[in-house]
């Protein structure tokens, strides 16, 4: 994944990209399909928990939620699909040529490395925070 970015002259991957590396070194990250029409989106909610998170991809497009591009809490089938026709139609009107979407599922814990985080953890944490 990485040669292949580098070789194509892109100094950032993208977030499907990211996980594709992670899951190389082990590390569990959350599924999620890249769709190109709310008909592909319908057969890949098959294999997701909910709700789904919907977001633009695009080579030319870093920084997806300021661009309007993520919509999160889509918790039925139509939710979804009418998501990905209007992130489809944002990407046209853009000008993003190369765009599709990621459905992701909902993480279920917050990990550190790949590590569950207990809630003791996070409290802790913020308590330190808070000393410090």
């Amino acid at each position: 994944m990485l040669a292949a970015a580098r070789q194509a002259g892109r100094q950032v991957i993208d977030e499907v990209g990211g996980k594709e590396v992670l899951r190389a070194y082990g590390i569990d990250v959350v599924r999620e399909h890249v769709v190109t029409s709310p008909l592909a989106a319908r057969a890949a909610l098959d294999t997701l928990r909910w709700p789904v998170v919907a977001k633009l991809r695009s080579d030319a497009l870093v920084h997806k939620a300021r661009a309007g591009g993520v919509r999160m809490g889509l918790a039925t089938v139509e939710l979804a699909c009418a998501a990905v026709d209007d992130l489809l139609a944002l990407a046209r009107r853009l000008g993003l040529e190369d765009a599709d979407v990621v459905l992701q599922e909902p993480a279920s814990r917050l990990r550190v490395i790949g590590r569950p985080v207990t809630n003791l953890e996070r409290a802790s944490s913020k308590h330190q925070e808070r000393k410090g």
